[in-house]
């Protein structure tokens, strides 16, 4: 089974963990914002129109995140030029021993010397051909980085749009525990199926779970551990509902009597000559 990304967290608002039943009407359809754009005129969906606000947020900051790095660099450079003895202090900083890192480039430096004119050629291409490796390889590992990004980020976008149809459909008010309840169930799904279900599905197993949990604890209650003012209102309440519906003799005499009000008498041959 294929390692999924990471699943992001949709957009919530602080509600309680218990959500609303699905109703059965549709919530509203939003109406579509016109833009002009290069002067043609196109319609968008709200939703639409936040996801590229987000992600130009999101560039935003990382370009100055970029930037801060680059001029940092770009004065540690500096200071090297002024000053190259704060080359060994930059790499004792990072964890290396500069005595070392000297012996072994005078070694390299000595060794070099001793090579003839042919070694030293065979020495420069060999040199070379290493760092062509090294930037092949330093190319390959950053395609495949942008490459997972570009998938990670196309699999937010999937996630948020599903989850944002599910509640604008289902009149469901979004909420963190429920978004994280529904991403669990599509995991264990996933893990086990290697298919991640809908966000429907998921939550018609969330809901089937929360129902078989709150039977289970219904039955191992007794009188003793239900506060008194809820076993009140319950009797109150199958009081009133009993009193809605007749017991089943009741229905039985009032059918029989409704039946022989509305019965008609057969004629006779005598009915016509009266």
């Amino acid at each position: 089974m294929e390692d999924t990304p990471a699943t992001p967290t949709p957009s919530e608002t602080p509600e309680a963990s218990e959500a609303p039943e699905a109703s059965t009407s549709e919530a509203p359809q939003k109406e579509l914002i016109e833009l002009e754009i290069d002067g043609a005129k196109r319609k968008f969906k709200p939703e639409q129109i936040l996801n590229v606000i987000k992600n130009y947020e999101s560039l935003q900051s990382k370009s100055k995140e970029f930037e801060a790095s680059q001029m940092q660099m770009e004065n540690l450079i500096a200071n090297l030029k002024e000053n190259p003895n704060l080359l060994w202090d930059f790499a004792e900083s990072l964890g290396h021993d500069p005595r070392e890192l000297t012996k072994t480039k005078f070694k390299e430096y000595l060794d070099y010397e001793k090579m003839t004119p042919e070694q030293k050629k065979i020495y420069e291409l060999e040199r070379r051909l290493k760092a062509t490796e090294s930037e092949k390889e330093k190319y390959t590992k950053e395609k495949e980085q942008q490459e997972y990004e570009a998938k990670v980020t196309k699999y937010y976008q999937q996630i948020e749009k599903e989850f944002s149809d599910f509640y604008q459909k289902s009149g469901i008010k979004p909420s963190k525990d429920l978004a994280m309840e529904l991403i669990k169930i599509q995991r264990e799904e996933l893990d086990l199926s290697g298919k991640r279900p809908s966000v429907e599905k998921a939550y018609e197993t969330y809901s089937k779970k929360r129902d078989q949990l709150r039977k289970a604890l219904l039955s191992q209650l007794s009188e003793e551990d239900i506060p008194e003012e809820v076993l009140k209102a319950a009797r109150k309440k199958l009081q009133s509902d009993a009193r809605k519906f007749k017991p089943p003799e009741q229905r039985a005499a009032s059918r029989k009597k409704e039946t022989g009000a509305t019965k008609k008498k057969g004629l006779t041959i005598d009915d016509f000559f009266r």
